[in-house]
């Protein structure tokens, strides 16, 4: 498993993007990097969390708003 018993994460999975993003302000040590994101909305109980990214470059933004890189199950469906 990624965790023990005593929630306790693995070696891997502590090193993992998604695990620090979720622990990110509960688990003692565990920080999201401030530089890339920041932390925009939190349900009351935190079950739900949005970051914002920061830094995010130019031409990245530009890739993503061309309609090229936009690969969909159905001609303008709403899964992209």
């Amino acid at each position: 498993g990624f965790m023990d018993r005593y929630g306790t994460p693995s070696k891997m999975m502590s090193e993992s993007f998604l695990y620090k993003l979720h622990s990110n302000g509960y688990k003692e040590g565990v920080v999201a990097d401030p530089n890339r994101f920041r932390e925009v909305y939190r349900t009351k109980y935190g079950k739900v969390r949005i970051y914002k990214i920061l830094g995010v470059s130019k031409e990245s933004k530009e890739w993503v708003a061309n309609k090229k890189n936009k690969i969909c199950d159905v001609e303008g469906g709403w899964y992209c």
